[in-house]
Parts: C-alpha cells; sequence; structure tokens
C-alpha cells in the first residue's frame, strides 16, 4: 500500500529574548516582593513605636494639670483634658481611673487595637502618691495606613525600575545575542553545497576577545572548510 509519510508538526517558535525577561521579571518581582514586606514590617514598628512616644509625651504635657483636676474634683476640666487627648492622632479610648472607684472615658473601641498604655497621675499636695491612673489605648489603623500609603508609593516606584529594566535587557539582548543567532539560523538552513564558498558573517564589531559568538562562527567556518574539502576531493 503506497503511502507517505505524515509531515512532523511544525513546533510553535518562542523568542529568547522574551523568555529570558520574563524569567528575569518574575524573579525580580519575587525579590523585589519580599524586600518590600520586610521594609513594610520594619516601617510598621518604627511608627507604632513611633505612635507610643507622641502618646508618651502628649500625657506627660498634661499629667499634672489632669492631677490638679482630680485632687480638686474639677469635673469638666478632667473631662475636657481626656477629650482634647482623645482627638489626637491614634488615641482610640481614653480612661480615667481614681482612686475613689470612679472612671471617665471618651472614645470607643479601635478599629486596630495596637496597644494600651498605663500612666499614673500624681499630685504635689499628696507628697507624690498617685490620685489615679490614665488608659491611653491606641489605634493601628493609621499607623497601617501610612504603611498602605509607603507601599502604594513603593509598588509604583518598583514596578517602573523593573519594567523599564526589563524593557532595556530585552533590547540589549534582541541587539547583542538574539539577532546574530537568527542570522546564524538562517545560515544553517541555508547552507548548501553550491554556497561552500559562502562565510558566516555575522554584523558586529570585532573584538579582541572573541566570545561565545565569535566560537560560533569560528566552528561553521571550520565546518564549511572540511565540507568544501570533502567536496574538492570527491570532484
Amino acid at each position: 500500500m503506497a503511502g507517505t509519510a505524515d509531515a512532523a508538526p511544525t513546533l510553535r517558535r518562542t523568542s529568547l529574548s522574551r523568555r529570558l525577561v520574563g524569567r528575569l521579571l518574575l524573579l525580580t518581582l519575587l525579590v523585589s516582593a519580599a524586600v518590600t514586606a520586610i521594609q513594610l514590617a520594619s516601617d510598621y514598628r518604627r511608627n507604632a513605636i513611633l505612635l507610643r512616644e507622641l502618646v508618651t509625651e502628649r500625657v506627660g504635657s498634661i499629667a499634672d494639670v489632669l492631677g490638679a483636676s482630680i485632687w480638686n474634683v474639677d469635673e469638666a476640666g478632667v473631662r475636657m483634658l481626656l477629650h482634647g487627648l482623645n482627638h489626637d492622632p491614634g488615641v482610640a479610648r481614653v480612661e480615667l481611673r481614681t482612686l475613689d472607684g470612679e472612671r471617665f472615658s471618651v472614645g470607643g473601641p479601635p478599629e486596630l487595637a495596637l496597644a494600651t498604655l498605663r500612666f499614673d497621675l500624681t499630685h504635689a499636695s499628696t507628697g507624690g502618691r498617685t490620685v489615679g491612673s490614665l488608659w491611653v489605648t491606641l489605634d493601628g489603623a493609621e499607623v497601617r495606613e501610612r504603611a498602605f500609603g509607603r507601599l502604594q508609593a513603593i509598588v509604583l516606584t518598583t514596578l517602573a525600575v523593573v519594567l523599564s529594566g526589563c524593557l532595556a535587557i530585552f533590547l540589549l539582548v534582541r541587539r547583542l545575542v538574539v539577532r546574530h543567532l537568527e542570522r546564524i539560523a538562517d545560515y544553517a538552513r541555508k547552507l548548501d553545497l553550491s554556497g561552500l564558498d559562502r562565510a558566516l558573517v555575522l554584523e558586529r564589531r570585532a573584538s579582541v576577545r572573541p566570545d561565545e559568538l565569535d566560537l560560533v562562527v569560528e566552528g561553521f567556518d571550520r565546518m564549511r572548510s572540511r565540507l568544501a574539502e570533502e567536496v574538492a576531493i570527491q570532484q
């Protein structure tokens, strides 16, 4: 039975430069994501510490006045000071507890509880003994928002740098490597007995130190010379 062999399926070509840049882009994004995560965690901790320090400094500025208000049973003054403290950034709830068991609270539960700080309040008339305690609950939502704002800036900057860098590498690899590989492949496909007198020449500057492409060209030239000698001998 007569028949012909099925033609081999044509494989879909892929670009070496695209594959190289794609993997480089993936690797760069993974490394950037890891570095960004570490940096954000460090920024979050630093901002949390800074918020604690600011609140501690703020409480220290009103501690004497607040202690005097407690000692003088000045409820209006106490509430005014508590409301003022509660309006500070990062403060979610303020609660004052006196030794008599009275409690004054301003604010509500935080969206993201960061910490609750306790400050003992004193008055000069008591000889340095405490007249009450102040409990300040910090809200980590503001710290988180700052971290997310920095994250957006880092992501946009990283994407711009990575994409522009990968584009530059793509064009560089295309110019320095891929187009010469395509020239070599085209030469190999068209090489036949009638073209053994045509040497493979790449359109590139001559280099003092040969690279891998020069070695490939040299190998093709030796192969062409041997084939030409064999054909001459046979003829």
